[in-house]
């Protein structure tokens, strides 16, 4: 049986991060208005690589859990049993990693291109999820522009 939640709470960083914990059933959804300060925040406790945040997808899949992390324009990112994604499967290594809508993804998206850019650490795992996200984001644009055609 999968771990079940009744959640309601507010949680703040260090540094004045402000985020909304909520959640009933196995579903768990942390809302803020800078999701991609938060995820930067999460990446300092989580397995360093792409492929570690597949593993935590997979692991909160395993114990039937979801957790999605979203912020002012809609959902960001869902991790666990309620996540299937191609686009997670090329770039983490499995499909319980889900990315929200290109345009909510893109400040996430920014925040590690500039990393790059500045010189900052970024492994060669991460430079290619970038490219592999960029080309994703960039098709999708397409296929919504054919369409709405």
């Amino acid at each position: 049986m999968p771990l079940q939640f009744t959640a309601d709470l507010v949680v703040e960083s260090a540094d004045g991060l402000v985020g909304r914990v909520t959640g009933e059933g196995s579903t768990l959804r942390v809302t803020t208005d800078d999701p991609a300060r938060f995820v930067d925040e999460l990446r300092a406790t989580w397995p360093a690589d792409v492929r570690g945040v597949g593993r935590v997808g997979d692991f909160l899949a395993g114990e039937g859990v979801s957790v999605t992390i979203s912020g002012p324009r809609g959902d960001v990112l869902t991790l666990g049993a309620e996540a299937s994604s191609l686009v997670g499967r090329l770039t983490t290594g499995t499909r319980r990693v889900a990315p929200g809508r290109p345009l909510t993804v893109a400040p996430l998206v920014r925040g590690q291109v500039r990393d790059m850019l500045w010189g900052l650490p970024a492994s060669p795992r991460a430079r290619v999820t970038v490219g592999l996200v960029l080309a994703t984001l960039a098709v999708c644009s397409l296929l919504r522009r054919r369409r709405r055609s």
